[in-house]
């Protein structure tokens, strides 16, 4: 069970219309001189709009739930667009000051967020302030705030890596669904997902695991000695995978470097294959700090691009995977790529 939660100052930010928007051009030349394909425009314009808006209404509708149930349960959060104090009177003055002074800003992110992010047109109907995309944009990306302060959220779909910003790609990422935060009573542990109690956790500085009580020292048990003898080679399949695999110089791009980062079979061997792609013991233990093998796995992959070890293909994968002599990686690399 957790305790009560400190007031813990949360700030969530998201795109109002959920999904990028398309723009409804007119019908150019003779055909926009007909009335009656002027007023099928307008009325198909009529219904556009109005999907938007119910779309706009639903998200909203679904980011106060989750902000109230946070708040139930002891934590301060606040909506990028609801100023509750008084005397405001510079919108986009307070939106700033609240990412500056809240302990952890959420990014609910949506098809739409990255566009929204990057200043592109939004729906006329949308009467959404934005307040200052350039500046939200600048603080994620400024190396000292991107991994601590800003918390990627998927509420009610499921984690799309392609839908964040570049910079938080190495981030946990939280997948929350409604009926976890859609009940008036207190947080019920039972009910909640994984994902839902580590960042609950997470913004109230709270553990999820007790640490266990210190007692008498564990004596090792010897281990009986395994016969020494040469490793097994690569079979004929294998080979042929390799041989493959070695052909493609090609970048080994986000997507790929997210699945195999999922993959229990690859991600488990992060370290040696880091080593091998020619990080150092000091890079490699700045990925040791994130939180679980997958984190690790795709921060070693981001940690590659940024030193410029002349970059990550798919032949260099395959190599450190050769070198290391986890043959059966060259299945699990192939196997992604053709997905």
């Amino acid at each position: 069970s957790f305790m009560a939660a400190i007031q813990s100052q949360v700030f969530i930010v998201y795109a109002h219309n959920p999904k990028e928007y398309t723009q409804l051009r007119p019908p150019e030349g003779a055909e926009l001189e007909t009335s009656h394909v002027q007023r099928a425009f307008l009325e198909k314009a009529k219904l556009h709009d109005e999907e938007i808006r119910d779309s706009i209404r639903q998200r909203e509708k679904l980011v106060k739930t989750f902000a109230t149930f946070l708040e139930r349960n002891g934590v301060d959060a606040l909506l990028d667009q609801h100023i509750t104090d008084e005397g405001t009177d510079n919108r986009m003055k307070w939106a700033q000051d609240k990412i500056e002074g809240s302990r952890f800003v959420i990014l609910i992110i949506s098809e739409s967020f990255l566009p929204f992010l990057e200043g592109k047109p939004r729906p006329p109907v949308d009467k959404e302030f934005i307040f200052s995309n350039d500046y939200l944009y600048n603080k994620i990306h400024f190396p000292g705030e991107c991994g601590p302060k800003f918390l990627p959220v998927f509420l009610n779909q499921k984690k799309d890596h392609s839908l964040l910003p570049k910079a938080l790609m190495a981030s946990t990422v939280y997948e929350i669904h409604e009926r976890e935060v859609s009940g008036t009573s207190p947080l019920d542990t039972s009910k909640c997902s994984e994902d839902f109690l580590s960042l609950y956790c997470r913004i109230t500085g709270q553990t999820r695991y007790s640490r266990p009580a210190i007692g008498a020292p564990v004596i090792p048990v010897p281990l009986a000695r395994i016969p020494f003898g040469p490793k097994p080679g690569m079979t004929e399949q294998q080979r042929t995978k390799f041989d493959c695999l070695s052909k493609l110089n090609n970048p080994l791009l986000k997507p790929l470097q997210s699945k195999l980062a999922e993959s229990e079979a690859f991600s488990k061997h992060w370290r040696e294959i880091g080593s091998k792609l020619g990080l150092t013991p000091v890079e490699l233990a700045q990925c040791e700090q994130y939180g679980d093998t997958y984190e690790r796995c795709y921060q070693m992959f981001e940690v590659v691009g940024r030193t410029g070890v002349a970059g990550v293909s798919v032949a260099k994968l395959a190599e450190a995977a050769r070198q290391i002599e986890q043959y059966q990686l060259f299945e699990v690399i192939q196997m992604y790529l053709e997905n």
